[in-house]
């Protein structure tokens, strides 16, 4: 389950999140519409851990972003957030960069194939 509670998040003076707050339960599927500008990427941001709220916090199966070092490990070995520009440049495809995030966080190679499709010797090593 992901949980945001009470999250707000501005750059500067700019306010982009007030007070927002939204639960996904375990396999439930959900598409997010507004219009450009409206916090859509930076929600995601501060749900990956990408970016830290001003006020409220983002618990993950439980377990609180930025709580505990503990606790951010086990998230970060939960889930990735895949971005519309992957930030590493040895990566040409969303697969090979989430196989590379996943081995960052010693996530072993037979639980990540089962999430991208495929064998890990088909991929380059990260």
């Amino acid at each position: 389950m992901i949980r945001l509670v009470d999250v707000t998040q501005h750059y500067g003076v700019r306010p982009v999140l007030r007070h927002a707050s939204l639960e996904v339960a375990t396999g439930e599927l959900v598409s997010v519409l507004a219009p450009n500008g409206a916090g859509k990427t930076t929600m995601l941001g501060v749900m990956a851990g990408v970016l830290e709220p001003q006020q409220g916090h983002v618990q993950i199966d439980g377990l609180r972003r930025r709580a505990s070092e503990e606790d951010e490990a086990a998230i970060r070995r939960r889930l990735a957030f895949l971005p519309d520009r992957p930030w590493s440049p040895k990566n040409r495809t969303g697969r090979e960069f989430l196989v590379q995030v996943g081995r960052l966080y010693e996530v072993d190679d037979d639980r990540l194939m089962d999430h991208v499709g495929g064998h890990p010797f088909a991929l380059r090593s990260a």
